[in-house]
């Protein structure tokens, strides 16, 4: 198992290093997020949820973002399919997304990592274009104790098909994340991450910094 972990590492960083080497333009993302997960019968549950994505801090709203999943698990398997509708405020048109997705634990000594695939299907309402791409992270958990637990993970993006715009087939984005999270009494839990983000685009690559705040309440 170890060594399959290592070539994913390896395919990421390979898909990563052929991206054009062109200058950076930074920016900074602040996100909140709080959702609600509620347990159903047979191993199903439903999450709703809505954040807000804000630039340069707090000063400009870039982004709503309103969501809705439903999953089934199966002892160290979860199936995932979604909607999600992000509100564009700074774009023509607002993106509607569906998304499935696969989801593998695998239990370690004091700690676990998830591997998932997620398969995107994107509508463009200014344009009417459809995008799809693919995304495939893993995640290492540790707990820590006292509710508290450290998360280091990464994730791949590759798009599927050419939209006129910024997305072409191929590599899209790599991501790098850490993240701490803490459970809070009647079922809430805080966590705070940070996401690195390399986008390819046509233009110039961007480097974005990412700072996540999501509370999750578990009915």
């Amino acid at each position: 198992m170890l060594r399959k972990l290592i070539a994913i590492v390896l395919v990421q960083a390979a898909c990563l290093s052929v991206a054009p080497a062109q200058a950076y333009e930074q920016e900074s993302v602040s996100v909140i997020a709080a959702r609600a997960q509620m347990a159903l019968d047979d191993g199903y549950a439903a999450t709703f949820g809505l954040q807000g994505q804000f630039l340069e801090g707090f000063n400009t709203i870039d982004r709503y973002v309103l969501e809705a999943q439903l999953a089934r698990s199966m002892q160290r398997i979860q199936l995932t399919g979604a909607y999600v509708l992000q509100a564009r405020q700074l774009q023509d048109g607002n993106e509607h997304r569906l998304w499935q997705q696969i989801r593998y634990r695998l239990p370690l000594a004091n700690s676990h990592i998830d591997l998932r695939t997620r398969i995107e299907e994107r509508y463009f309402d200014h344009d009417g274009n459809t995008g799809a791409r693919s995304r495939t992270a893993f995640e290492w958990v540790r707990p820590l104790g006292a509710g508290l637990s450290m998360s280091l993970g990464n994730e791949l993006v590759v798009n599927l098909n050419d939209l006129s715009g910024n997305q072409r087939r191929g590599f899209s984005q790599y991501r790098l994340l850490s993240g701490l999270s803490r459970e809070l009494n009647a079922g809430g839990e805080v966590e705070l991450v940070y996401q690195l983000r390399y986008l390819h685009f046509p233009g110039p690559n961007r480097l974005q910094h990412q700072v996540q705040l999501r509370f999750m309440h578990r009915l």
